[in-house]
């Protein structure tokens, strides 16, 4: 039993690792992923955070687990599931969610955390996020329901549609209209890229997005190679353009990060 207490623990270090989570390229099977990891409305998901946070509470009782394993772990049980609730919002609905989040906020107490440290204070306010989370769900819950005439509702219904299919080129030398075939596209951005002003096109993985290629595979290719482009130059790119037009690297208001960054470019 504390074998198979131990195996599943580890999961929420996997699935609230920042590198799933901040990964353009990848995000539509990260939410396929918490998707199954939901179940329907939650009804996976919530009992078994709940059942890590009872056993995780009694491993540290018990003296099993150090107390940088407990904060390592509250961390990202409570990281997991506000990422589950903003992929799968059904989930806030779930009954027994406040238990859950009550039950996190416990484990913070029970286990002696030492409220000064770093983890603590992450850990309390991704409580105070869920917490928001589950009162607008509330809210949703007890509103006002819409007037019906006849049996018909007579809320106006608005349609995002039409959509604009937005299609590259013209922003810079490495998005004109030869651009639209991506091996034609230079890896590495080009000085005209990194200076340009306007919004890179990152098209959306949603294949109910419009989409400027009409071929299914070419799309998938085509998505997946400018997402996974942005995600490894995306931030060097951003602060190369920072030292290229503001090259003051000495004002205190150049961050650490983007000196790094700098350095590295």
């Amino acid at each position: 039993m504390q074998h198979l207490c131990c195996s599943r623990a580890t999961l929420p270090l996997g699935y609230s690792h920042q590198a799933l989570l901040d990964c353009l390229s990848v995000d539509t099977f990260v939410g396929g992923l918490y998707s199954f990891i939901s179940g329907s409305n939650g009804t996976r998901a919530i009992p078994f955070f709940q059942y890590l946070s009872t056993n995780l509470v009694e491993a540290d009782l018990g003296s099993i687990v150090s107390v940088s394993s407990v904060e390592t772990m509250l961390i990202a049980m409570s990281t997991a599931i506000r990422e589950l609730l903003r992929r799968e919002q059904r989930a806030a609905f779930h009954d027994d969610l406040l238990d859950l989040v009550n039950s996190l906020e416990n484990a913070t107490d029970v286990t002696g955390m030492d409220k000064q440290c770093v983890a603590f204070q992450n850990v309390i306010n991704r409580i105070g996020e869920l917490r928001a989370t589950i009162a607008r769900a509330n809210s949703l819950l007890n509103h006002e329901e819409v007037p019906r005439v006849s049996g018909v509702s007579t809320a106006i219904a608005t349609s995002t549609y039409p959509r604009d299919t937005i299609v590259p080129g013209d922003r810079h030398d490495n998005d004109n209209t030869d651009n639209t075939d991506i091996t034609k596209i230079q890896i590495l951005p080009t000085e005209m890229e990194i200076r340009s002003s306007l919004p890179e096109f990152l098209p959306s993985t949603d294949l109910g997005q419009p989409h400027f290629l009409n071929d299914q595979a070419e799309r998938h290719l085509d998505t997946h190679f400018r997402l996974l482009r942005h995600d490894i130059f995306g931030e060097l790119k951003d602060a190369t353009e920072r030292g290229v037009l503001y090259p003051d690297w000495g004002s205190p208001t150049a961050t650490s990060s983007d000196q790094q960054l700098w350095t590295l470019a």
